[in-house]
């Protein structure tokens, strides 16, 4: 499928409310429909070029390994997010996508990030290259790291925000956690009075449970929030 083929189909389809495509050959898209409610783009390589208007948007899935360009608009009615951020290296330099692709998402009530690299080196630190997500109230990381910055974006902005949960791959957070220990503990950049549920997904156990990695996570996220009124290890 080419991107003209793929206009076209749109143009032709005047009621369309999903869109979904998969391992599609494709390096530029550009996606206008005022109808399209859900749109899910996963198992792409490489999108070079990615234009999206959409304006009522509710549910928006992507997982692209590698893009160059990505223009998203705002999304006013969008209710539900899942969004991979990719690496991306530009002569030799690791460039961040982190804020860029969430800048307009800032209306969305759930959200999912995915990072396929650790998140320190992913999310900017100067948060007001964020948004405020007036209406997050679940939040959920995958490839979390122990850095104090990786939070406060979301715990500053997100004023309702209800649920966090954390999804950890042992072996990655092996690494961040070495690392973080030889740096030493940093101060809290932000602390939030409440939330009220975190969930903390693992996996392979064997690491996190005869490393205590899991309690220090906790610890860490009590230099964050006030009063957690439940945790849940699942």
């Amino acid at each position: 499928m080419s991107n003209e083929s793929l206009k076209k189909l749109l143009l032709g389809c005047h009621v369309l409310a999903e869109l979904v495509l998969r391992s599609c050959y494709i390096d530029t898209i550009e996606i206008c429909s005022n109808t399209l409610k859900k749109l899910v783009l996963q198992s792409f390589d490489r999108i070079k070029i990615l234009q999206i208007a959409t304006p009522n948007l509710m549910h928006f899935d992507i997982k692209v390994n590698n893009m160059e360009e990505i223009m998203l608009p705002s999304m006013p009615l969008l209710v539900h997010a899942s969004i991979f951020i990719p690496g991306l290296y530009v002569d030799g330099e690791y460039v961040t996508r982190g804020p860029q692709m969430i800048h307009n998402l800032s209306n969305v009530q759930s959200l999912q990030l995915e990072f396929d690299y650790p998140s320190r080196k992913v999310l900017k630190k100067d948060i007001s290259d964020y948004p405020v997500f007036n209406n997050l109230k679940h939040l959920k990381l995958i490839n979390w790291s122990l850095y104090d910055f990786d939070l406060a974006p979301f715990l500053l902005h997100s004023p309702i925000l209800e649920e966090l949960t954390l999804s950890i791959d042992g072996w990655i957070m092996q690494f961040l956690d070495e690392e973080a220990t030889r740096e030493g503990p940093r101060d809290a950049l932000v602390q939030r009075e409440f939330l009220k549920t975190v969930r903390i997904k693992q996996y392979m156990d064997i690491y996190i449970n005869d490393n205590g990695f899991v309690d220090r996570l906790i610890n860490k996220l009590f230099a964050h929030i006030k009063i957690i009124g439940e945790i849940t290890r699942f």
